[in-house]
C-alpha cells in the first residue's frame, strides 16, 4: 500500500490524454494489488475457528478496512474529472468481504456468549451443553 501511496500523486498529475497510459497502469497495479491482498485475506479466514483465533479474525477485518478506506479515498481522488467510480469492483469485493467479517465475528460472540456464559449460571459446568434457561 505504501508504493501505491507512493505513485498516487504520479497518477492524479497524468490528466491529460497524453498521459492516460501512466493512469492506466496505475490503476490496474491496484486492481492486481486489491485482488492479490482480497484473496490472501479470504485463505486467512477460512482458517477460523479450526486453526486460528479469533483475534486472527478481529486483525483480518482491521486489515480489510484498512485496504477497503484505502481504495474508496483513490476512488474520491481520481474521478474528480470522470465522475464514475474507477475502482468500484475492488471496493465493492473488500465490502463484502468485510460484511461476512462482521457476521463471523459476531455470530462466534454471540455463540460463544449463549454456550459457555449462559448456559450454566450456577454451577460453572461450562463444558455441560445443557438446554438454555433463564436466570
Amino acid at each position: 500500500m505504501e508504493k501505491l501511496d507512493t505513485m498516487l500523486p504520479l497518477a492524479l498529475a497524468c490528466r491529460d490524454d497524453s498521459f492516460q497510459e501512466i493512469r492506466a497502469n496505475f490503476v490496474e497495479a491496484c486492481c492486481k494489488v486489491a485482488t492479490a491482498v482480497l484473496a490472501r485475506l479470504q485463505e486467512r479466514s477460512k482458517e477460523f475457528p479450526c486453526k486460528a483465533p479469533l483475534r486472527n479474525l478481529h486483525t483480518l477485518l482491521s486489515t480489510a478496512v484498512y485496504v477497503f478506506q484505502h481504495f474508496t479515498q483513490y476512488d474520491n481522488l481520481m474521478k474528480e474529472n470522470t465522475n464514475k467510480p474507477i475502482f468500484l469492483v475492488p471496493v465493492q469485493r473488500y465490502q463484502e468481504f468485510i460484511n461476512t467479517l462482521q457476521f463471523q465475528v459476531t455470530d462466534y460472540c454471540v455463540r460463544v456468549c449463549a454456550t459457555s456464559i449462559l448456559q450454566d449460571a450456577e454451577s460453572h459446568h461450562w463444558d455441560d451443553y445443557k438446554a438454555f434457561y433463564e436466570v
